[in-house]
């Protein structure tokens, strides 16, 4: 055991390698299982009740009470957790085997987090248990290139109070790795600001009770043409919860007036600033109707194949890879000049309108960088020893620009400091103002 060797000689391989994996799958089941016991109390939805139930029975399966025991042995041990989260990350997250993903930092601060606790005795308070949390995604956000890594505890909710004071000191020794910008700078979402409409053909006009913003379908007449405008400040469905049926039934509604009206529109405006993402299905339908077929989320995504990221199939559904996609060419797409509108907010399934539109002839983007929050997606927890939730991606995406995350996506006209709206009408009334002087030219040339 590693705990038992001088500290000199603790290594990052010899942390992971000091659990083995019938005990690392013992833990992440043990947990797993009280926590789909926990949700099938609180879920009246028979339909997410009957799913929750086969995921629990296939838990069960694989589980014994003498796994279920050391879980609890183990719980409360610093060391057992690092160990733990050591491995969880070097064998489940995605990016870990990628070129470009850097790792060195994050192997030697859990070396130096793991002598600072050698030695030290079991997690007893709740504070002590949330320190060790906070410490791991401090290692993490300081490490990791990655926007989506989170840890929650299991009895506040977010392991730290003050979240610029635990900023700070992370960033004592070394830079963030993430890029977590608090406000975009070239305007706020239209859905917020509704009287830039001529005409509103659809909107939920105000912050709903379980806390999506207002998702907008409306029409604006910009140099004499009709735009539509989408608002799409909040994509988010709570998977398995009780609002789930009204989310999904509220982006299926947006993209379905979307559908029955674009045809009549001379173009579109797509505003996803400040969208933090959610699920791109409202997106998605929204870039195929415009591209007359499917398009890519990505050039191609791919999981990892480890004995630990196997283990999150049991209790989900199982991960999809999409295979290389080649066929950038979409010969059924519409006209129509498409502006989308994004900010250093835009993230994750808001963020994937940029790579579904990108071949798209007629598209430009207009604000800011995205965050860079898409690289790993499908994100799936995972139980740590303590209790706490680790929430980590599931897949690998590629894109055409390479490794994006935490550095986002351009857009083809930056107006930092500008509103982003403003500058999408002054580009649609010079295009046509371009198109009015053709128009005139020609017709002169053929007056006698």
């Amino acid at each position: 055991m590693v705990e038992q060797q001088d500290q000199k000689d603790i290594t990052f391989e010899g942390i992971v390698d000091s659990i083995s994996f019938d005990q690392f799958k013992a833990t992440f089941l043990s947990w797993t299982e009280q926590d789909l016991q926990k949700k099938l109390g609180a879920i009246q939805n028979p339909k997410i009740q009957r799913k929750l139930q086969s995921f629990l029975e296939s838990v069960q399966v694989q589980l014994t009470d003498s796994d279920r025991e050391m879980a609890k042995v183990y719980a409360d041990d610093p060391l057992y957790n690092i160990a733990y989260f050591a491995r969880a990350v070097s064998q489940m997250h995605p990016g870990w085997e990628q070129e470009g993903f850097e790792t060195e930092d994050f192997k030697s601060e859990v070396v130096k987090l793991y002598k600072q606790y050698h030695g030290m005795g079991k997690l007893v308070k709740v504070s002590e248990l949330n320190q060790l949390l906070t410490d791991f995604w401090g290692i993490a956000a300081t490490t990791l290139a990655d926007n989506h890594f989170r840890i929650a505890s299991p009895k506040t909710g977010r392991p730290f109070k003050n979240k610029e004071e635990t900023i700070a000191k992370w960033t004592r020794e070394r830079p963030l790795k993430v890029r977590h910008p608090e406000q975009g700078n070239v305007g706020t979402n239209i859905s917020y600001n509704l009287e830039q409409l001529n005409k509103i053909l659809m909107c939920a006009n105000q912050i709903t009770p379980n806390g999506l913003a207002p998702l907008v379908v409306g029409e604006r007449v910009v140099g004499g043409q009709t735009f539509g405008v989408l608002g799409i400040p909040d994509c988010n469905v709570h998977w398995g919860s009780p609002q789930e049926e009204y989310e999904t039934a509220r982006l299926d509604r947006f993209a379905q007036t979307f559908q029955n009206n674009y045809k009549n529109w001379d173009g579109v405006i797509i505003d996803v600033r400040g969208n933090m993402g959610g699920t791109s299905i409202a997106i998605e339908k929204i870039a195929e109707l415009l591209c007359g077929g499917k398009v890519p989320y990505c050039l191609e995504s791919k999981k990892r194949h480890t004995e630990e990221a196997a283990l999150r199939e049991i209790a989900s559904l199982p991960v999809q890879e999409q295979a290389k996609w080649t066929d950038t060419t979409f010969d059924k797409q519409s006209d129509l000049p498409i502006f989308v509108l994004m900010d250093g907010q835009t993230a994750s399934a808001a963020e994937a309108i940029v790579p579904m539109l990108k071949h798209y002839k007629g598209v430009t983007f207009i604000g800011e960088k995205t965050m860079g929050c898409c690289q790993y997606g499908a994100i799936k927890p995972v139980p740590l020893p303590c209790g706490g939730i680790l929430h980590m991606g599931g897949v690998f995406r590629y894109y055409e620009d390479g490794m994006v995350e935490c550095v986002g996506h351009k857009p083809d006209i930056d107006c930092t400091g500008r509103d982003a709206l403003q500058v999408a009408f002054e580009q649609i009334e010079k295009k046509q103002k371009s198109l009015n002087q053709k128009v005139e030219h020609h017709s002169s040339k053929g007056r006698v």
